[in-house]
């Protein structure tokens, strides 16, 4: 499941999802296109994981309050906490991995 969040809507909606993967993407960034068709596989094949996208001009609040200074930056959270952070783009397996470490 893939959800697209603004300011109003990120904490009221991360309040009800235990497990989450945050990213924070601009439209015009080429790698968060490149990255984009794996979260949307990753959110398929990983149990539990939603996936959450943040576009930075339209929720500017919200990333600055995670203090995103890069696109792509990916967090993952638990219960609503940051359990992990990294900026940049990166291969599917890469990205398993990444969740997978830090689960």
């Amino acid at each position: 499941m893939i959800d697209h969040l603004n300011d109003t809507s990120f904490d009221k909606t991360l309040a009800t999802i235990p497990y989450a993967l945050v990213d924070f993407y601009a439209p015009w960034c080429q790698p968060c296109k490149a990255l984009s068709p794996l979260l949307d596989r990753a959110a398929e094949t990983i149990p539990g994981l939603t996936v959450l996208k943040v576009d930075i001009e339209q929720a500017p609040k919200t990333a600055l309050t995670f203090r995103v200074q890069g696109v792509p930056t990916l967090l993952l959270m638990k219960q609503g906490k940051v359990v992990a952070q990294r900026t940049g783009a990166l291969t599917f397996a890469a990205l398993v991995q990444w969740i997978e470490s830090n689960r």
